[in-house]
């Protein structure tokens, strides 16, 4: 009987044991999850970081293009001086021409460049809605994990607990 209770409470070291170690285990996959929250919320903080650089890039863009529509009205501007000051109207005809299509072309440009803005701003939105999703995804899944451990080491206890007990009523029948 006495060999018996010795295996019975060796088996229940062991188990308490095994035990420990699943918790250290649980703990240490805990760890790492709350890491990689830490590190999806660095590159979301690298992301915004990006996304203000690009936005005061956007601003300067918008800038230049007011400057450059300021400089195509005062070029116009004087267009129309040196229109009504010139003997040869057909040359001051092809150099209005002349600068309508440079115009047209600066025109063109800003446009491509509003478009290609207009990419990039769509690229980084949905950068940054998939960081946050997939943040979202490893909090919950962080969350699992500890209600998981919890679970786990509160039936931990109640077998330890279970396990004195026994212990405690062996002790009293010997």
């Amino acid at each position: 009987m006495k060999d018996s209770l010795e295996q019975s409470l060796q088996k229940m070291v062991k188990e308490k044991q095994e035990a420990d170690e699943r918790v250290k285990a649980a703990e240490d996959e805990a760890r790492i999850a709350l890491e990689r929250v830490a590190s999806a919320e660095d590159a979301a903080k690298s992301l915004r970081g990006r996304l203000e650089a690009m936005e005061r890039k956007l601003a300067e863009a918008k800038e230049t293009q007011l400057k450059t529509i300021e400089e195509i009205e005062s070029k116009t501007s004087r267009l129309e001086i040196i229109q009504s000051q010139t003997v040869n109207l057909n040359s001051a005809i092809k150099m209005l021409e002349e600068k309508s299509e440079s115009l047209k072309k600066a025109q063109k440009e800003l446009m491509a460049l509003g478009e290609k803005m207009d990419v990039n701003e769509a690229e980084k939105e949905k950068k940054f809605a998939e960081l946050e999703a997939e943040i979202t995804r490893t909090r919950e899944l962080s969350i699992k994990r500890e209600q998981e451990m919890a679970s786990k080491l509160e039936l931990l206890n109640q077998k330890s607990e279970k396990l004195r007990q026994l212990n405690a009523k062996q002790t009293k029948n010997e």
